[in-house]
C-alpha cells in the first residue's frame, strides 16, 4: 500500500519555483525520502521534467561519502547542469552534509514539515 501524501506533495509542487530551497523536516521514518525521491520524482517526470533535469543525491549512501564536502557536492551538482533550462537538485539526508551555506549561496530555504500521520489544518510551507 503506497501512502501518497497528497498535502504534501501539493505544497512542493506549488511552491517549486518560487526561488526558495525547500527543507523537508519531519521525525525519522514518516516519509521524507520517499516524499521527495519518488513522489515528487514522479510528478516531475509526468509534467514533462527530463530525467536528466533532475539531480539526486542520497548523502546517507557509503558511495556518495565523497560528495558530503561543499566543494566536490558543487562541483557534481555543476557538472550535471548542461543547459540552460531548469534543473531540479534533491539532496537527501542533508544532515551529513559537512557545511550546508556553501551550497545555498544565501539564499532563504521554505520548509515542508512532516508528521507520521497527515494533518489537514497543520501549515505544511512556512
Amino acid at each position: 500500500m503506497e501512502i501518497k501524501r497528497d498535502i504534501y506533495l501539493s505544497q512542493l509542487v506549488n511552491a517549486r519555483q518560487n526561488g526558495f530551497i525547500k527543507v523537508v523536516t519531519g521525525p525519522r521514518r514518516c516519509g521524507k525520502s520517499y516524499l521527495l525521491k519518488t513522489l515528487f520524482h514522479n510528478h516531475l517526470l509526468s509534467e514533462g521534467v527530463d530525467e536528466s533535469h533532475i539531480i539526486e543525491v542520497d548523502l546517507e549512501d557509503r558511495a556518495n561519502k565523497e560528495l558530503r564536502a561543499p566543494d566536490a557536492l558543487l562541483a557534481f551538482v555543476k557538472s550535471k547542469i548542461v543547459d540552460q533550462q531548469l534543473y531540479f537538485v534533491i539532496l537527501d539526508e542533508v544532515q551529513k552534509k559537512d557545511y550546508i551555506p556553501h551550497l545555498t549561496n544565501g539564499s532563504t530555504a521554505s520548509s515542508v514539515k512532516m508528521t507520521p500521520c497527515e494533518h489537514k489544518h497543520q501549515k505544511i510551507i512556512e
